[in-house]
C-alpha cells in the first residue's frame, strides 16, 4: 500500500454546467470541457490554485471530450486543442485563439471521446458506433483527413485509446459491452467480460490496459485479449479510469459520488474520497501525480499526495461535503425507515472497510457517513433526501408531494422534475409527466418502473417485481450483488433519447418493447414505434363515452359522472420509422461478400441514396433491391430493415413492388413468418411484421394488405405461443407487440374506410371480420403475449367494433366479454389495461 494518501487541494469554478472532459496541457495547465458549450484552459497560478486563462467557443451543443495535440513542426508550433461535441463535429483551436480554425466533419452522431497521438494523428469515438483516425497535414494549415474508419461495434463507442509506443494499436470501448483491439484498422480481438457499457480505458504498460464499466467493475487486460484481474469497490456506474504515472496505482470515479485509488496488485481500493457532487464524469492524473476530476456540479476538484489546501479551504470543502444533499436512490439504502436506523452513537464504532457507507438518524434526519480508513474516522458526506425517510413532503410548483424526482431525460436539455404522491397510480403520473414535458410515449413504461422501484415499500398497491432503476440519472444504482451476465438494473445515465440503452432482453412479461441483439455481426435494426397510450385528441364515439353512476360515501348511487374513453377508436397508424443508414449499408455490404455477390460502389451509393426521402430511385435501382430480397434467409435481415424504412420514405419502391411483384412479395413475407430454422429467424420475423405495419402508409400498400389480410392473419396466428410458453421458436415479446400493432393498423384502416375508393372500401368489411377473429385469438392467450401486446390488441378490438354494428355483434358472438375479462385479470396491476378493458366491455 502507498505510504501517502491524496488530500484535497482546490476547486476550479467557472463552468456553469457539468464538466465532462479533461486533459492536461504541458505541466501547469488543464483543459476542461462542459455541457455549457465551452472549453476552458486553466493555468496553475500558485502551489494550490488554478486560474481560468481562456474560454473556447464554437460548438452548437454540449462539449463532451477534449484532447491536446503536441506541436506539429512549424505549422502548429503551440500544438492544437481538439474538442468533440453533441453537434457531431470536432472543433480545432490554436491555443491562443478562442475561435476554431477548422471543424472536422464525418461522424454522424455525438463525438464523445478523443485522443491525440504522435505526428498529427487523432482518434475519435462516437455514438455513431465508429471510431475514426484523423491525420493533420504537417506542411500547411488545412482540414485534417479521416484516413481510417473502425466499424464493428453495435453501439456507441464511449472511449478510444492509442496504446503507448504502438501508434498502430488502437483500443475502443463500447456500450455494446465489448472492447475491441485494432491493428492498422483491422479488429484483431474483441474482448468480452463486462456485463454493461464499457465507459473508459487507460493504458498500464505497452501490453496491458484497464477498462471500467456501468457494471461497477474495473478490469485489467492484456493486448492479446486476456482478462488478468477484476476490481470491485464502487456501488454504481464507473465513468472514468486513469492510471497513475508509476503504473502501480490507478484511480476511478463513479456515480456513487466517490473517487477511489487502487493498487494494481490488490482487488480492493486503498483510498476512497467522497465528493459533494452526484456524477463524477472524468478523472485524469497529471504529470506531477495530482488528480483532477470533473463533476456534474460544474466544478473541477484537485487532489494531491504532496500538497493540500489551507486549513480554511480544507474546512470549507468538508463543510460543502457534509451539507450536500444525497438523493436517497443514489445510495445503497433499500427501503429506508428512519426509526430503524442507528443513532449517532453508531459512529463511535470503527468501519470495516475504507469507503464503507453508514446511515444514521440524527434528530429525525438521515445523515450519510463514509469510513476513512487512513484517518480512522467517519466523515459525513451529506444529508439523505428524496427517499421520504423523514415523512416530510416535497414542494413543487407550490404543491406538496410525497416525492419530487429529478430526471435528466436527454443530452442537451435541462433536468425535469417528476412530482408524485403515493395515492396516485404510477401509470397516470408517468403519463402526465410525458404530456407535460412533450416526451415520446416510449418513455412511459420506463418511468412507471422507476416510480414503482423508488417508492417500493411505501406504496404496496403498485409494487411489482422490477429490475429497473432510474435510467436517466443513474440514481437508481447498480446493485453490487448482481451476478455477472445479469442486468445491472440501470441504463446509461446521461444520453437521453439519443443515448444507447445497453441490452434489454425481453421476455413475454416484460414491459419493454426493445429489440434483442441479432447475433452475428451484432447489427441491431432500428426499431421502436411509440407506445399506445391515452390521448386527448382521439376521435370519440358516443357509445364509448357513456355516463355512469358511482356510489357516494354512504354507498348510495347518487353521483353521476361522464366517463371519457381515451383509448379508442384510434385513427392514426403506428409506424416504425427509425434508421441507422451506416449500420444497414455496412451489414448489407458484409453479407454480400459472404454470399459471393459483392456490391459495387455504385450499388452501395444507390442504396444510401434511397434512404433519402427526397431521392427518386430509377427502375433498375428498385429491381436491384428486389433481387436482394431473394438472398438467403440467414443474411436477409438488413435488406428487410432497408425495405421497412423504405416502405414509409420511398413510396415509389412500394408502388413498384406491389404493382409488379405483389403475389411473390406476399409469399416471401409469409414464408419469413413461417420459417423458424434460419439463424436470424426471430429478427427476420420482427422485420417482416414491421414491413407489414409500415405498408399502411401508402395507398398501394393498403391495397396489398387488404387483399392478403386472410393469409397474413393465418400466418401471424402461427406465432402465438402455446399456453404457458414465453415464446415460440425464439419469438420474443417485441414480436408479439409488432403483431398487435399490425392488428391496430388494420383497425385504423377500417375506421378510415369512408375516405377510400369503392374498390378498397369493399375489401375492408371482409378483412375486418378476419382481423377481429385473429385479434381475439391473441387476447385469449393473454398470459403468453405480455402486457404491452395485450393492451394493443384491446385498443385494436375497440377500434374495430367502433361505428360498426356487425363487427360488434360478431365480437359478442365470439365470447369477447369473457375473453376480455380474463385477459384484464391477468394484468390487473396495469391501470391502462383495466381502463381500456372496461371501455371495451361498455362498448359491447
Amino acid at each position: 500500500m502507498s505510504s501517502q494518501h491524496y488530500k484535497y487541494v482546490c476547486t476550479l469554478r467557472g463552468h456553469n454546467a457539468d464538466v465532462r472532459g479533461l486533459c492536461e496541457v504541458q505541466e501547469k495547465g488543464i483543459l476542461s470541457c462542459s455541457r455549457d458549450l465551452t472549453t476552458k484552459l486553466w493555468i496553475s497560478s500558485g502551489e494550490n490554485d488554478y486560474k481560468e486563462q481562456s474560454s473556447y467557443t464554437g460548438h452548437k451543443n454540449f462539449v463532451l471530450c477534449v484532447a491536446m495535440m503536441t506541436p506539429l513542426k512549424d505549422v502548429y508550433p503551440d500544438g492544437l486543442i481538439l474538442t468533440g461535441s453533441s453537434d457531431h463535429h470536432i472543433n480545432v483551436y490554436m491555443p491562443t485563439s478562442c475561435e476554431p480554425i477548422m471543424s472536422l466533419v464525418g461522424h454522424s452522431n455525438t463525438v464523445c471521446s478523443m485522443v491525440a497521438g504522435l505526428c498529427g494523428t487523432v482518434v475519435s469515438g462516437s455514438w455513431d458506433y465508429t471510431a475514426r483516425l484523423w491525420l493533420f497535414d504537417s506542411k500547411e494549415i488545412k482540414d485534417a483527413k479521416c484516413v481510417m474508419i473502425m466499424s464493428g461495434h453495435t453501439a456507441a463507442v464511449w472511449d478510444v485509446m492509442i496504446m503507448p509506443g504502438q501508434q498502430r494499436l488502437i483500443v475502443t470501448a463500447s456500450a455494446d459491452k465489448t472492447i475491441k483491439i485494432w491493428r492498422t484498422g483491422k479488429c484483431s480481438h474483441t474482448l468480452e467480460g463486462h456485463s454493461d457499457c464499457v465507459r473508459s480505458l487507460s493504458a498500464l504498460s505497452l501490453s496491458q490496459f484497464l477498462s471500467c464499466s456501468n457494471d461497477a467493475s474495473v478490469k485489467r487486460w492484456s493486448v492479446e485479449g486476456q482478462c488478468l484481474q477484476t476490481y470491485y469497490g464502487h456501488s454504481n456506474f464507473i465513468y472514468s479510469v486513469c492510471s497513475i504515472p508509476d503504473k502501480s496505482e490507478f484511480v476511478t470515479c463513479s456515480e456513487d459520488r466517490t473517487l477511489k485509488v487502487w493498487t494494481i496488485s490488490e482487488g480492493n481500493p486503498i483510498q476512497t474520497i467522497p465528493l459533494p457532487a452526484q456524477s463524477l464524469w472524468k478523472v485524469i492524473v497529471l504529470i506531477n501525480g495530482d488528480i483532477a476530476v470533473g463533476c456534474n456540479d460544474s466544478t473541477i476538484r484537485i487532489f494531491s499526495k504532496i500538497r493540500s489546501a489551507s486549513p480554511d479551504n480544507q474546512a470549507s470543502f468538508q463543510q460543502e461535503l457534509s451539507t450536500s444533499e444525497i438523493p436517497g436512490a443514489s445510495m445503497e439504502l433499500g427501503d429506508l425507515n428512519v426509526d430503524n436506523l442507528p443513532g449517532v452513537e453508531a459512529l463511535e464504532k470503527s468501519g470495516e472497510r475504507d469507503g464503507q457507507t453508514l446511515m444514521v438518524s440524527n434528530q429525525g434526519k438521515v445523515e450519510a457517513y463514509k469510513w476513512n480508513n487512513i484517518d480512522g474516522k467517519w466523515v459525513k458526506v451529506g444529508d439523505v433526501v428524496g427517499s421520504n425517510a423523514t415523512g416530510k413532503k416535497s414542494v413543487y410548483q407550490g404543491k406538496e408531494y410525497d416525492y419530487v424526482f429529478t430526471i435528466d431525460i436527454e443530452e442537451g436539455k435541462p433536468p425535469l422534475h417528476l412530482p408524485y404522491n403515493l395515492t396516485e397510480d404510477p401509470w397516470f403520473a408517468a403519463q402526465k409527466f410525458i404530456d407535460d414535458n412533450v416526451l415520446g410515449q416510449h418513455f412511459l413504461d420506463t418511468i412507471v418502473n422507476f416510480i414503482v422501484d423508488n417508492t417500493k415499500g411505501a406504496n404496496a398497491q403498485y409494487q411489482t417485481a422490477s429490475q429497473y432503476s432510474d435510467p436517466f440519472t443513474g440514481e437508481g444504482r447498480y446493485m453490487p450483488n448482481t451476478t455477472e451476465g445479469q442486468s445491472s438494473g440501470g441504463a446509461d445515465p446521461f444520453t437521453g433519447s439519443g443515448r444507447y440503452i445497453p441490452s434489454n432482453n425481453n421476455s413475454s412479461g416484460s414491459r419493454s418493447g426493445t429489440d434483442p441483439y441479432t447475433g452475428g455481426g451484432r447489427y441491431v435494426p432500428e426499431s421502436s414505434a411509440s407506445r399506445i397510450e391515452p390521448s386527448q385528441s382521439v376521435q370519440r364515439d358516443p357509445i364509448l363515452n357513456p355516463s355512469r353512476y358511482i356510489p357516494d360515501s354512504n354507498g348510495n348511487m347518487q353521483k353521476k359522472i361522464s366517463v371519457s374513453n381515451q383509448y379508442f377508436p384510434k385513427t392514426d397508424y403506428i409506424l416504425f420509422n427509425k434508421k441507422n443508414v451506416s449500420a444497414m449499408i455496412g451489414k448489407i455490404k458484409e453479407f454480400a461478400e459472404i454470399i459471393e455477390s459483392p456490391l459495387s460502389s455504385e450499388d452501395l451509393m444507390s442504396l444510401e441514396n434511397m434512404t433519402n426521402p427526397d431521392y427518386n430511385p430509377v427502375s433498375h435501382e428498385i429491381e436491384k433491391l428486389w433481387r436482394m430480397l431473394h438472398w438467403n434467409a440467414d443474411v436477409l435481415f438488413p435488406i428487410l430493415d432497408f425495405v421497412r424504412y423504405s416502405s414509409i420514405n420511398q413510396l415509389c419502391i412500394v408502388q413498384t413492388i406491389c404493382s409488379n411483384w405483389a403475389e411473390e412479395f406476399l409469399n416471401m413475407l409469409l414464408e419469413i413468418l413461417r420459417n423458424s430454422s434460419c439463424k436470424n429467424a426471430q429478427t427476420n420475423v420482427l422485420l417482416a411484421l414491421r414491413i407489414l405495419c409500415n405498408l399502411f402508409s401508402s395507398t398501394d400498400g393498403l391495397a396489398f394488405l387488404l387483399a392478403g389480410c386472410n393469409e397474413i392473419c393465418n400466418a401471424v396466428a402461427m406465432l402465438l405461443p402455446a399456453d404457458g410458453a414465453e415464446s415460440v421458436h425464439g419469438v420474443a415479446n417485441n414480436v408479439q407487440v409488432a403483431i398487435a400493432t399490425l392488428h391496430i393498423n388494420y383497425a385504423v384502416c377500417f375506421i378510415n374506410k369512408s375516405s377510400y375508393s369503392s374498390a378498397l372500401a369493399s375489401l375492408c368489411d371482409d378483412a375486418r371480420l378476419c382481423c377481429l377473429r385473429s385479434s381475439l385469438t391473441f387476447v385469449g392467450q393473454a398470459k403468453c403475449i405480455g402486457l404491452e401486446a395485450l393492451f394493443r390488441h384491446l385498443v385494436g378490438l375497440g377500434t374495430m367494433i367502433s361505428r360498426h354494428e356487425i363487427a360488434r355483434v360478431t365480437a359478442k358472438s365470439l365470447n369477447v366479454q369473457e375473453l376480455v375479462e380474463v385477459a384484464a385479470d391477468v394484468f390487473r396491476q396495469s391501470s391502462k389495461v383495466a381502463e381500456c378493458s372496461r371501455y371495451l366491455l361498455l362498448a359491447l
